[in-house]
């Protein structure tokens, strides 16, 4: 026996000895399970993952696309969408799904909420930074349903189909178009003066003279050239040029001299609505006029 006395002195452990290897011993279990729980966590992930890479799209930024133009981001959204979207119908999913910037798809909803309609690819460039450039990355994702309407059986509809651009036209080319003769040709081109131009065929309804039943006719052999459109230099125009423009009032052509005066020249059109200089609505409506250079 005496020759395990020395073993037993080794493992002789005082109380508080004792106490520090049981909380020590704890300590140890604790961290192990911790261990293995996140170990669990981080493989289930990690499937999850890899299981859905082939089908999502995981570049993206500000809510858009990454390179939108590049191969490896083509190959993706062909795998996504499988047919273009109306810009009239899509949701917001589908829109940054094609590659939309964020805000550009809520601006984009908001306008067709307050009643705008895309009828051409042209219409899109009223939406606040929707630009050429960024149709041209995504005109292979959208189309545009062609608009049903009921003709006028009191007008004449030529039996050839043409196409009158009316940022372009003179009054003999406008008179071209069923129903409309040199009174309201005349009207017409004094509207687009004052306008700055259409950037929507939709707008021609704004004329008066022109009813529903023969705009519904019109819109089959008009579109519009945004290209055309004169701009309003918000820095320059006088009390009187802002006045003259039919989307706005006195009060607010009064309102955007006042804050160029008191705060200083502007530098972006977002300004008017962010400071309620104009009311949001009026506001998209002016937007294809509007520059600040």
């Amino acid at each position: 026996m005496r020759r395990f006395e020395w073993i037993k002195g080794i493992f002789s452990f005082s109380k508080a000895e004792t106490r520090g290897i049981i909380v020590l011993l704890i300590i140890l279990m604790v961290l192990l399970v911790i261990k293995f729980v996140m170990y669990k966590k981080l493989d289930k992930y990690d499937l999850q993952s890899y299981s859905s890479n082939d089908t999502t799209i995981t570049s993206e930024s500000e809510g858009h696309f990454n390179n939108p133009l590049g191969s490896a981001s083509r190959s993706k959204l062909s795998k996504v969408i499988s047919q273009p979207v109306d810009p009239n119908t899509a949701s917001y999913k589908d829109l940054t799904a094609i590659g939309m910037p964020s805000r550009v798809a809520r601006t984009l909803i908001k306008y067709r909420e307050k009643g705008g309609v895309y009828s051409t690819p042209g219409d899109l460039l009223k939406v606040y930074g929707f630009d050429s450039s960024l149709y041209s990355t995504l005109k292979n994702f959208l189309y545009f349903r062609p608009k049903k309407t009921k003709p006028d059986s009191n007008s004449k509809i030529p039996d050839r189909i043409f196409s009158i651009e009316l940022n372009r036209s003179d009054s003999l080319a406008l008179e071209r178009l069923p129903g409309i003769g040199p009174v309201l040709a005349a009207r017409i081109i004094k509207y687009r003066n004052i306008l700055g131009g259409f950037y929507s065929s939709e707008q021609l309804s704004e004329v008066y003279g022109i009813t529903d039943s023969l705009f519904a006719v019109l819109t089959k052999f008009i579109e519009t050239d945004t290209f055309l459109i004169s701009k309003m230099n918000l820095n320059s125009l006088t009390l009187e040029e802002f006045e003259q423009h039919p989307y706005l009032n006195r009060y607010q052509a009064k309102a955007i001299i006042s804050y160029r005066r008191l705060i200083g020249p502007f530098t972006s059109v977002n300004q008017l609505v962010a400071n309620y200089l104009v009311p949001e609505e009026t506001y998209y409506r002016l937007l294809p006029y509007l520059t600040v250079n």
